[in-house]
């Protein structure tokens, strides 16, 4: 009885991912800014999956440097905020990024016990942070975002959920780079008409 109460359990919640996907890929599609994009993906994800903070993060790896966007805070509203740029070295072992510029994601249950982040424990923790999954976004085999939720105490994450968030960042980083082209282009041929309509007036 607990088994098959348990696979309606697993397939109920893949009919409420699919169905969240499908509407965030219809809000998606009506938005054209590359920040409201993200804003409006991390606001529903973070929602949806009951968690304090939900953000894209934006790495430079040969760099060592990581940008936190402005991000989502659900209702832990007391936190510090994380948005700005952090040494990607700070936060990881090697084997860590091994793995995300191999594509996989990282699932910490618990920061004080998971091995991988056991010497960063106390960076975490004055972030308010206790678990997070974070997936990574790659283009071309070149690392460059991270999709990341997280929560203040311990959890014990779904596979579903892991699941989920690669679907998402399937979808919404790609949709930020496009919106982000479209807008750089739109600024330089603002400029460009800028620059001749002042050349036509001197002359």
């Amino acid at each position: 009885v607990l088994v098959a109460s348990s696979d309606i359990t697993e397939r109920k919640q893949a009919e409420l991912n699919t169905q969240f996907i499908n509407q965030l890929d219809f809000e998606l599609s009506r938005i054209t800014e590359a920040d409201e994009i993200i804003r409006l993906a991390t606001s529903r994800l973070g929602e949806f999956l009951g968690v304090t903070c939900c953000y894209i993060i934006e790495v430079n790896p040969s760099a060592d440097v990581a940008f936190v966007h402005e991000s989502w805070v659900g209702w832990r509203i007391d936190g510090p905020s994380i948005v700005g740029e952090y040494r990607i070295s700070d936060f990881v072992t090697p084997e860590c990024l091994d793995e995300f510029e191999a594509g996989r994601a990282t699932v910490v249950k618990d920061v004080m016990s998971d091995p991988r982040i056991r010497d960063f424990t106390s960076k975490y923790k004055s972030l308010g942070v206790g678990a997070f999954i974070s997936i990574p976004a790659l283009n071309e085999r070149q690392w460059e975002a991270n999709l990341t939720v997280d929560h203040p105490q311990a959890r014990d994450w779904r596979p579903d959920e892991t699941q989920l968030m690669r679907d998402i960042t399937a979808r919404l980083w790609p949709a930020f780079k496009r919106a982000r082209a479209v807008e750089a282009l739109r600024e330089s041929e603002d400029r460009y008409r800028s620059v001749v309509e002042n050349q036509t007036e001197l002359i």
